[in-house]
Formats: structure tokens, C-alpha cells, sequence
């Protein structure tokens, strides 16, 4: 008989240590008021709350659900923070694309006049032949303001138009390559910029607190010719 009494107090005891660690729960309504309960009342549960233990310890934590306007909010930062990741792994990738492609800075000035002698002959070679065309044209011109036979008149009419077609043709080709010519300028310029920066970072840090500066692989100077450089 004593031995059931005992089992029957273990087991009373043992509900109330359980009770006295039962998890609560946490929160707060619409007017600030902060409430306690077993359960959180279904009207509440997008408002966040916090689940303790029997002895008031924070285990677990539900933040209240976001509005739409904070969703899209949420978006946009998100979006942003991508897109910066982005920018940063492609800024990355140029940067190692130049000090890989140039030895020093010199080679880059040496590719600019090259790439920009190259367009200069181009848009003199143009220049040239519009000059001619214009010469053309108006020797015809002045050629039709005399009076000619019909057929010699409609075929040098006709030989103007072409004319005419070939100028507005040349000057099309004009403006694309002195466009061409302005943005490989800035382009270089820009290069250079950027590999002189680079360069002062590595003579001041080490090359692996630099992450925009890709380690430089090339040989030192004891190198064979490159070749004569043209003129």
C-alpha cells in the first residue's frame, strides 16, 4: 500500500515539474499590450511573437508578417545588394583582364596611338574621297545649268544622284568613325586610370588585402624583345 502511495505522489509530482516547464507564449496586440498564454489567439498570429520556456527563457521567435508595401521594399534591397555583387564581380573580372593583358603602363599608351592611328587613316581616307565626290558633284551641277541634249541631261542627272547617295553615305561612315575614334579615347583613358590605381594599391598594400587587384603573373623584367613598335 505504501509503495502505490509513493508511485501515485511520483507521478503527481512529475506532471507538476512538467507543467512548470511548459513553453509560453508571447505577444503583443494592436495596442501595445504585452500578453502571456499557452496559446497566441488566431487574430494575433501575424503580429509576431516570442515562445518561452516554463523558466522564462527565449527559445524560439516569429516575427510579424510584413506588409506589402515593406515586401516590396524588401525586394528592391535585395535587388540592389545583387546587383552591387554583380558590379563588383565584373569590376573584378576587368581588373585582371588588364594587368593580365599589359606588362606596364606603357603598353597601354603604346595600343592607344595604335588603335587610334588606325581610325585616324580611316576617317582621312573617307574625308579624302568626300572631297572628290564634292568636286564631282559640282562640276555636274554646273555642267546642267547649260543647255544640253535630253539624253546627256538625264544621264548626268542621274550620275548626280548617285553621287549625292554616295556623300550622304560617307558621311554616315564619318560620324560613326570619329564616334568610334571618341570612345576609344575615353575607353584608354580609362584603362589607364584603372591600371595606375592598381598599381599604386599594390606598392602600398600587400596584393591579398587588394581584392579589386588581380595578383600579377607576368615575368619580370628580364624579358625578350617584344619587337620594334611602328611608327
Amino acid at each position: 500500500m505504501k509503495k502505490a502511495i509513493r508511485f501515485v505522489w511520483g507521478f503527481l509530482l512529475a506532471l507538476l515539474t512538467l507543467d512548470a516547464y511548459a513553453d509560453i507564449q508571447r505577444w503583443v496586440d494592436e495596442r501595445g499590450v504585452v500578453h502571456y498564454g499557452d496559446k497566441i489567439p488566431p487574430e494575433y498570429s501575424g503580429r509576431g511573437s516570442i515562445q518561452l520556456n516554463g523558466q522564462g527563457v527565449r527559445v524560439k521567435e516569429k516575427n510579424r508578417a510584413l506588409t506589402d508595401t515593406e515586401q516590396h521594399e524588401q525586394s528592391q534591397l535585395a535587388n540592389q545588394q545583387k546587383e552591387a555583387s554583380r558590379a563588383k564581380e565584373e569590376q573584378l573580372r576587368r581588373d585582371r583582364s588588364l594587368m593580365d593583358t599589359y606588362y606596364n603602363i606603357e603598353e597601354i599608351y603604346r595600343a592607344r596611338d595604335r588603335t587610334l592611328e588606325s581610325i585616324d587613316n580611316a576617317i582621312s581616307v573617307t574625308e579624302v574621297r568626300l572631297n572628290e565626290i564634292a568636286k564631282q558633284k559640282i562640276a555636274l551641277d554646273e555642267a546642267l545649268q547649260k543647255n544640253v541634249a535630253q539624253p546627256q541631261f538625264i544621264k548626268m542627272s542621274a550620275e548626280r544622284d548617285s553621287l549625292a547617295t554616295e556623300v550622304k553615305h560617307l558621311n554616315e561612315i564619318l560620324i560613326k568613325r570619329k564616334a568610334e575614334r571618341e570612345q576609344t579615347d575615353l575607353r584608354y583613358k580609362a584603362e589607364i586610370q584603372r591600371y595606375k590605381e592598381i598599381s599604386d594599391a599594390k606598392l602600398h598594400k600587400p596584393s591579398s588585402n587588394i581584392p579589386n587587384a588581380a595578383p600579377v603573373t607576368k615575368p619580370l623584367p628580364m624579358l625578350p624583345a617584344r619587337g620594334k613598335e611602328s611608327n
